[in-house]
């Protein structure tokens, strides 16, 4: 993640390492250097439309979504290429960034944006993602945010019928 030196990247690659890109930069330089579609995470609330739009048409793993107006754009170009896009939901927990990017658990925004995800033709909702903060060093946030985090899938799994496969837990743990 946000390594810009081709060569590194490539090694990585090689090794059978994924990717999880968070700008348009990064998204193009992954595809460029040959790492598979499949094997690409799309984060970060800087997305751009035109970046979607690659990431969309290349039909990346995921995409995880930090607000309403990303959703629609994402059905959009799925729909125009036929296809369906897997979609993660940033979102906020009560601990780390609270209300920065993403969709807060708690103020019942979390649970709006996977329901209107769900109405989405060409969107599968299947992905939660949270990032806590950078240079932290207790574990205790993290055991409370995954904790609310698997909570709130089985909030979804039985409310809105939807199953969550990939759980991307960020953040920067200060090791």
């Amino acid at each position: 993640k946000t390594n810009p030196l081709p060569g590194a990247i490539r090694v990585l690659h090689e090794l059978g390492a994924n990717a999880e890109v968070v700008s348009h930069f990064e998204l193009w330089l992954a595809l460029e250097l040959g790492v598979l579609p499949e094997k690409i995470i799309y984060n970060g609330p800087a997305k751009t439309e035109e970046s979607l739009h690659i990431a969309v048409s290349n039909n990346v793993k995921l995409i995880n979504i930090d607000g309403f107006a990303e959703m629609d754009i994402i059905d959009s170009f799925a729909r125009r290429y036929e296809l369906k896009q897997q979609v993660g939901v940033r979102v906020v927990t009560s601990v780390g960034w609270n209300s920065k990017f993403g969709f807060s658990i708690k103020s019942g925004d979390a649970f709006r944006a996977f329901r209107k995800i769900k109405r989405l033709e060409n969107v599968i909702p299947c992905g939660l993602h949270f990032h806590l903060g950078t240079a932290i060093s207790d574990p205790g946030p993290y055991a409370l945010a995954v904790k609310e985090a698997l909570e709130f899938s089985v909030l979804l799994r039985n409310k809105l019928g939807i199953t969550i496969k990939y759980f991307d837990f960020g953040g920067g743990f200060n090791t």
